[in-house]
């Protein structure tokens, strides 16, 4: 039988978060290094390790077209690099990170 017993806690407004999406990570960790502060205080001691969980935003899958000039040659592996990176560029005009990428068509 597993026991869990609370020994201190800390709170803290929330900081750099805006609608469940850290958007700036500085204020999130400092909002977060406060709590932590709080609670060893209550405690009486340091926390070795820590694990935090935060929302991963506003996640969602969309497709890009992008072309690139093959020069008259078969497309090679550096051809479907540089298109991918292509749509890429797009994805960062649109405020979005790309995570993975996949060649269709």
């Amino acid at each position: 039988s597993h026991r869990i017993e609370v020994i201190g806690i800390g709170h803290q407004k929330s900081q750099g978060v805006k609608s469940g999406v850290v958007v700036d990570l500085d204020r999130a960790e400092h909002a977060v290094r406060l709590a932590v502060d709080a609670a060893e205080r209550m405690a009486g001691l340091t926390v070795d390790s820590l694990i935090v969980n935060m929302t991963a935003g506003r996640l969602k899958s969309e497709a890009f077209s992008a072309t690139i000039n093959l020069g008259g040659h078969e497309a090679e592996e550096a051809d479907i690099k540089r298109v991918l990176a292509a749509g890429a560029k797009q994805a960062l005009k649109a405020e979005r990170e790309v995570i993975h990428s996949l060649p269709v068509g």
